[in-house]
């Protein structure tokens, strides 16, 4: 699982674990969110210029689309 502190619009990446390419229905991500994130909240996920929204569920995690996991990287957002 990769993980994330979300400060106000801040986002950074936490942990160390390593995302190996094209895994399927495998990566989750875990978003610790600051007090004004309230209600649904969803991520952003990009490679190569194709973007997938996510609605988090109720502990502030998802999968990651297994379509954004590339080389050499991803964005999060």
């Amino acid at each position: 699982m990769i993980e994330f502190n979300v400060k106000n619009q801040i986002i950074e990446r936490t942990d160390n674990f390593r995302v190996v390419a094209d895994s399927r229905n495998y990566l989750s991500a875990q978003f610790n969110l600051s007090e004004e994130w309230i209600g649904d909240v969803t991520a952003v996920f990009g490679f190569g210029g194709r973007f997938y929204n996510v609605v988090l569920d109720e502990d502030s995690t998802c999968v990651v689309p297994f379509e954004v996991i590339k080389m050499p990287d991803f964005s999060v957002s």
